[in-house]
């Protein structure tokens, strides 16, 4: 599917060219990469909220969509408790959430300032001739009142020269803004290019780290699992140690109580053999 979507059968077209995308993640693989760079497309990833501004609908329709719908999915739930949501039903409960969802007031991003109102309107500023003011000089200085200097042709080449050496290239590109975040982290983001060596070269690597630490685990799994074997071994024997104790003091307990019933029962039958003998009458010769 990539291929179908980022080579059209273009006419007229000279390669190499440039395609700007998004800094999503279906987008950041080797697999692109590798397609682009055989297809002569430098590919150039930006910020990930460049949605936003490349695909402008995105906003204004499908997000509000996809809000709609888990909505309307809630509410057929909650009337409909006993029923499940096939393809079947889902027509109707998509056609309520079209009527609902879709109003052009409330197509607005205010991450972008987005504000589909009339596509059709442009205004004619943008296409009117443009005029060209003359600025009034607000303060002139009298010629006399400088103080002349006698120039000189070695102090002109050395400034020349220092100019050169401490000019740089940041004096001249200025560099997107880069958010700060709340938390300690701080993640830094430019615009990358995708075909490039050394991205490529980045991703192989952690590829190849990937690898590595799933052949490591697989070597250590039958050590780990020894291991486990061992220990269910040790858990498995002191909780038979502990049952055994449990038993036997349960059985001292039981023979204690038992010979206390029968010393009580002994005791108790010789108190009443006493009582019938001395309720017998004594016979005389």
């Amino acid at each position: 599917t990539g291929g179908k979507c980022i080579n059209p059968p273009l006419s007229g077209t000279t390669f190499p060219i440039i395609l700007f995308v998004d800094g999503h993640s279906t987008l950041q693989t080797l697999k692109i990469s590798q397609l682009c760079t055989e297809l002569e497309i430098i590919l150039i990833a930006l910020y990930p909220n460049a949605t936003r501004l490349m695909q402008p609908a995105n906003v204004a329709a499908l997000i509000p969509l996809k809000t709609g719908r888990k909505k309307a999915v809630l509410e057929f739930r909650r009337k409909n408790p006993q029923q499940v949501l096939t393809k079947e039903r889902f027509a109707p409960v998509l056609n309520t959430v079209v009527k609902k969802s879709l109003e052009t007031n409330g197509a607005t991003n205010s991450t972008s300032d987005i504000e589909i109102e009339n596509t059709n309107i442009i205004f004619e500023e943008n296409t009117a001739d443009t005029k060209i003011e003359n600025i009034d000089i607000i303060f002139e200085e009298n010629v006399s009142n400088v103080q002349s200097k006698d120039p000189s042709t070695t102090d002109t080449t050395t400034n020349k020269k220092e100019n050169q050496e401490k000019s740089s290239l940041s004096d001249y590109i200025v560099w997107p803004k880069i958010f700060e975040t709340k938390g300690k982290k701080q993640i830094k983001r430019l615009p990358f290019v995708l075909t490039s060596s050394n991205w490529k070269k980045l991703q192989i690597e952690k590829l190849e780290l990937k690898k590595q630490e799933q052949e490591r685990k697989e070597t250590e799994k039958p050590k780990d699992e020894r291991t486990m074997k061992s220990m269910e071994k040790k858990r498995a024997l002191k909780e038979e140690k502990e049952l055994n104790e449990k038993t036997a003091k349960e059985k001292s307990k039981f023979q204690i109580k038992r010979s206390k019933i029968f010393t009580n029962i002994a005791d108790r039958h010789e108190h009443q053999v006493d009582n019938f003998s001395s309720l017998q009458p004594s016979v005389s010769g």
